[in-house]
């Protein structure tokens, strides 16, 4: 989502020019501002220096995408020409971070200006690693590139020559002088090599044998790399390196070697495969930084406005650094503390200093005699720098002026509450007075509710004397049915007597017809 949003909104040829301005700063500007730099905070002037650094490793994560490397543009060229000038650097034996791990006497005693170019040289380094990943990057994606920026790369730079004697001389692995153990750098920190991976191919070293192969097999690049001798000798002397154990962990390598084998049969070409007419394209955003600056005055007004060494602007970088980082989200990035004597993660430390961490009580032990004269250092340390006695004038006198301002703050309330307190007795009176004047709006309504009450008694009256006379009828007519049903009764008993006696009759006749047939 960022480097995409950097792409689209063209913010990327802006981190471009701003790396260009902290180079040239660090160039022109650095040697006049070295003193002031030294006797400054060490964050003020750590924080300028790695400015740089900052930049350059946003760039790299996002040139690994394409989109990135298009958005760039030209300006990809100025990117090609800082990041050999950096990797040029590198090659200069006496420009080594220096490998001696010192001790805390060492650093407490260290002269100050010292300590700032062993920072610089320390973020010069870490600056070539990332620039071999941003040429690796570059060269992943060799389609898209303008030609010029091609151009720059293979004619005017030649990457090619220039990583042979970075894969020889191994400036990311080093050896420490003090524990005698092999350190290679890895995500921007040195991190010691256990025995069993010595052959293994670190990461930086597999990012630079990727990038001479995405040059030297591509086929338009072959075209217009011109290879005379100087090239062609340089470029075997890879081919002892293409070992077995390289080619098991980075096996695309193997046709690399078979071109570097047919290289070495093939003649020398005594004619140029260059033509005569060359449109090449110059870096113009570094030379306009530089062209047309008084860099002494420029010095003057960072000197007086930015280094000086006051205690307001200690205050303000404190504000700045508070402001940046918050302890909640920096917890996140620490390491797990782990035991300074065997290495395990460890849960308790020095009692007295506080710096060293240990797992138990035997390795605090054993390790007590080389963390006895650090421990005393740090001990005799001051935590606190001691006041004098116009500070103490000056606390006092803003502790008055704060004394003051309370007062009057207490005063302002004070006189808000009475004014609240007024307006809360008026909305009262104002309350009461519409309640005086609803009063017999409320008397009005009662009386008609009443006389709605009276009729509606008088009309449940009357339908109670209708119910009384119409139960009054109903039960009259009931006497006279009952009356009259006896009389019913008794004929159909008479009738019902008449027609057994008849039935009976004849039955007889029946039987008497019988007996006469017999």
């Amino acid at each position: 989502f960022v480097s995409e949003s950097f792409a689209t909104f063209d913010k990327l040829k802006l981190l471009i020019y701003d790396l260009l301005m902290a180079e040239a700063w660090k160039q022109h500007l650095y040697p006049l501002l070295k003193k002031d730099l030294a006797k400054v905070t060490s964050f003020r002037s750590y924080i300028t220096m790695y400015h740089e650094a900052t930049i350059a490793n946003l760039l790299e994560i996002m040139l690994f995408n394409r989109t990135a490397c298009e958005a760039c543009g030209d300006d990809l060229l100025e990117l090609v020409d800082y990041c050999y000038r950096k990797l040029l650097w590198l090659t200069q034996e006496e420009r080594k971070p220096e490998h001696l791990v010192k001790s805390a006497k060492d650093y407490l005693e260290q002269d100050p200006s010292v300590e700032l170019e062993n920072q610089k040289s320390n973020l010069e380094f870490q600056i070539a690693m990332i620039s071999i990943s941003v040429i690796r990057f570059v060269t992943d994606h060799l389609q898209i590139l303008p030609f010029s920026t091609i151009h720059q790369i293979l004619e005017n730079n030649d990457f090619l020559c220039l990583f042979v004697p970075l894969i020889e001389d191994k400036p990311w692995i080093r050896t420490n002088k003090s524990s005698g153990k092999r350190e290679k750098f890895e995500n921007q920190k040195w991190v010691e090599i256990p025995p069993k991976d010595y052959n293994r191919v670190t990461k930086i070293e597999s990012q630079i044998w990727l990038a001479i192969y995405n040059l030297f097999m591509d086929p338009e690049c072959r075209k217009g790399y011109e290879m005379t001798s100087f090239r062609k000798n340089n470029l075997l002397r890879l081919r002892k390196y293409l070992n077995e154990l390289l080619l098991d962990q980075i096996p695309i390598l193997s046709d690399l070697l078979r071109t570097l084998e047919e290289l070495s049969m093939m003649a020398d070409s005594s004619t140029p495969q260059m033509n005569a007419f060359v449109v090449q394209t110059v870096p113009e955003i570094r030379q306009s930084i530089i062209q047309g600056k008084d860099w002494k005055e420029i010095a003057k007004y960072q000197r007086k406005n930015f280094f000086t060494d006051s205690e307001e602007m200690r205050r303000k970088d404190m504000e700045r650094v508070s402001q940046m980082y918050n302890m909640e989200m920096y917890d996140d990035f620490l390491e797990d503390p782990k035991c300074s004597n065997c290495g395990k993660p460890a849960e308790n430390r020095c009692s007295r200093c506080k710096s060293e961490w240990y797992c138990g009580r035997e390795c605090q032990a054993k390790s007590w005699k080389a963390h006895k004269p650090i421990c005393q250092i740090l001990m005799k340390a001051p935590k606190k720098n001691p006041i004098s006695d116009q500070e103490s004038e000056k606390i006092g006198s803003d502790q008055k002026s704060s004394n003051e301002h309370k007062k009057i703050l207490i005063e302002e309330t004070d006189v808000k509450k009475e004014k609240e307190e007024e307006i809360i007795q008026e909305i009262a009176t104002e309350t009461t007075c519409e309640k005086e004047i609803v009063k017999p709006k409320e008397d009005e309504r009662s009386t008609e509710e009443q006389t709605k009450e009276d009729q509606k008694e008088e009309q449940q009256q009357e339908e109670k004397s209708t119910k009384t006379v119409l139960q009054e009828v109903s039960t009259t007519s009931e006497v006279v049915v009952n009356k009259d049903t006896p009389t019913k009764q008794s004929n159909i008993g008479q009738e019902k007597t008449s027609a057994s006696k008849s039935e009976e009759k004849q039955e007889d006749a029946e039987v008497s017809i019988f007996e006469e047939l017999d």
